[in-house]
């Protein structure tokens, strides 16, 4: 049954795909993760066989992929996602600066590869010996999304690439989950240009996308060695209700193509001011779309498209580790 079924995360170190580092780690309210394991086989027809039929079918390149939806309580994936970050504090709370990762450096944990590397165990718990309990090792967040919208709770979407699963049917893994509430709409805000706050905001969507290239070569194995990493992509869709004076000011900023800087705050009030929160700075923004669309009733809205330069994020919290050590 669903309800026992758990999704966990583990710090690697060492060798990249080889070792994982410490317990598991719970990585937020999952509601879904789903793992693609795709064996790439090819359909092979030729001649001399008297057949229409497919000849053989030949193994390809393994490609391993995953799709987790969650609800955060912390911003551990976002840290993964960017790719550096730096724990200091301590008591609580602790900050976690997190800043993008140029391509020439090396990783702290694992050696080999630029973004730390983690593996994911997603398990469907039944009865002693029928445990279906897969680990994929070597993952690395391909893209992450926060979504947030009026009324609702904060939604997370980490696509990640890992290099190949083990599976298992005996014991779990030990998870304990997380005591702080998952954010929800009303801690959301953001400020954009940066200094103006966007009061009439309805929902909103910021994605980071490393566009991942797993690295197969011709190393005796169908798994890839590592992900390569590509250009990296940000974007952030709006959509708020329509007054003039804002309206009018974001007419202005995408007409003349101007770039400003924003910030998105998402901040737990129950927790005191600067104890639990998270700041994503954004630099170098353009707008790129504005649709207004007329409708015959409801609230006059409009949308924004925008595209940010660069990004980094400054975290508060109680947790005193996003690293492994």
């Amino acid at each position: 049954m669903n309800d026992n079924n758990y999704t966990g995360f583990r710090y690697e170190s060492g060798a990249y795909g080889t070792s994982g580092a410490g317990g598991l780690q719970w990585p937020g309210a999952v509601t879904d993760n789903e793992i693609a394991e795709n064996e790439n086989f090819t359909q092979l027809r030729y001649q001399g066989t008297g057949t229409r039929n497919v000849d053989k079918q030949v193994e390809g390149a393994i490609d391993i992929t995953g799709t987790m939806n969650y609800h955060p309580q912390d911003w551990k994936m976002l840290a993964f996602a960017l790719g550096s970050n730096v724990d200091s504090g301590s008591p609580a709370p602790s900050l976690h600066a997190m800043r993008e990762i140029p391509s020439n450096e090396g990783n702290y944990a694992t050696s080999g590869i630029i973004f730390n590397s983690f593996q994911i165990e997603d398990a469907k718990i039944g009865s002693a010996g029928t445990n279906f309990i897969r680990t994929v090792k070597g993952c690395m967040v391909d893209k992450f999304e926060i979504t947030a919208a009026q009324g609702d709770i904060v939604e997370a979407t980490v696509e990640y690439i890992g290099q190949l699963p083990t599976f298992t049917s005996g014991g779990e893994s030990s998870i304990t989950e997380a005591g702080s509430r998952p954010f929800i709409f009303s801690d959301l805000t953001l400020s954009l240009p940066q200094g103006t706050a966007q009061d009439t905001l309805k929902d909103i969507t910021f994605g980071l996308s490393n566009n991942l290239d797993p690295g197969h070569y011709l190393d005796g194995n169908r798994y890839i060695a590592y992900p390569n990493v590509g250009n990296r992509d940000y974007n952030l869709d709006l959509t708020l209700d329509m007054t003039y004076a804002e309206a009018l000011t974001m007419y202005g900023l995408y007409k003349s193509g101007t770039t400003m800087n924003g910030t998105i705050t998402i901040a737990d009030p129950g927790a005191g001011t600067g104890s639990r929160d998270c700041a994503i700075f954004m630099s170098g923004c353009k707008i790129l779309e504005m649709p207004i669309p007329g409708e015959a009733e409801g609230v006059q809205e409009y949308s924004l498209t925008v595209q940010p330069e660069s990004c980094s994020a400054d975290i508060t919290d109680g947790i005193l580790k996003y690293n492994a050590w």
